[in-house]
Parts: C-alpha cells; structure tokens; sequence
C-alpha cells in the first residue's frame, strides 16, 4: 500500500512538471515572435499576458501606491507596485 502512494504521487509529480514543460515551451515561443519589437500593441500584450489586476490606490509614507498583478500566459504571476 504504501509503495502505490509513492507511486501514486510520484505520477502526480510527473504530471506536474511536463505541464511546466509544456507550458514554458509554448511560451518560449511565443516571446521568440516578439524579441525586437519597437512597439508594443495590444494584439501582443494579449499573447504575452493573460490577466493584469490593478489594486487600489494607498498612501503610504507620503507616496501614492498601487499593486499590479500581472499573470502572464504559460508563466504565471509577478507583483510589483508602482
């Protein structure tokens, strides 16, 4: 039984990593298309970027401050404020 559940969560981790695989190879793709662009137009940003969210506007320390979620299409996220 307990060979199975390793067995069973090692499959799982399988799984796991060839959909990162899969998933970063579609995105090293589509970036390739796009390495020396001079403009940046919606067509590509809705290639490169599957969500951005925009968080409310706080001061903080005296400075306006906002937090930006973006999730990019194959990769996933990245915070920032600005």
């Amino acid at each position: 039984m307990e060979i199975l559940q390793k067995l069973n969560a090692l499959d799982f981790e399988l799984g796991v990593q060839s959909d990162y695989q899969t998933k970063t190879e579609k995105l090293r793709k589509i970036i390739r298309d796009y390495l020396n662009i001079d403009n940046l137009t919606p067509l590509i940003l809705n290639k490169l970027i599957e969500i951005i969210q925009v968080g409310h506007v706080e001061k903080v320390d005296g400075q306006m401050v906002q937090e930006i979620t973006i999730v990019w299409r194959f990769a996933g996220l990245i915070n920032g404020s600005s």
